[in-house]
């Protein structure tokens, strides 16, 4: 017997503030005969030696629109902190590089 309990298989995750919606999950029961079985959101079926159960998981929605995330993501690569190596970091980048 398996019982399924899923969620986001008919609509999908939504996004926020903007941001697109994310894919919808897909829960599938690929039988040994060759057989495959869309099993919806929640179910409880039996199974016998050689089913396989393969579960999709929905992907999250987005967070703001694309363009404003694509500029955040510029600008925040822009600003990564750079430091002088010393100390035991300087001890440790040294030996890697001279082996």
């Amino acid at each position: 017997m398996l019982s399924v309990l899923t969620e986001r298989r008919v609509f999908s995750p939504y996004g926020m503030n903007g941001g697109e919606s994310g894919q919808r999950g897909l829960n599938l029961m690929l039988h040994a005969d060759g057989r495959i079985v869309n099993l919806g959101s929640k179910t409880a079926i039996d199974v016998v030696p050689g089913d396989v159960f393969r579960l999709m998981t929905p992907g999250g929605g987005g967070y703001g629109p694309a363009a404003d995330n694509q500029a955040q993501e510029k600008a925040s690569t822009k600003r990564l902190p750079s430091f002088a190596l010393r100390g035991s970091v300087l001890d440790y980048t040294r030996k890697q590089e001279s082996a």
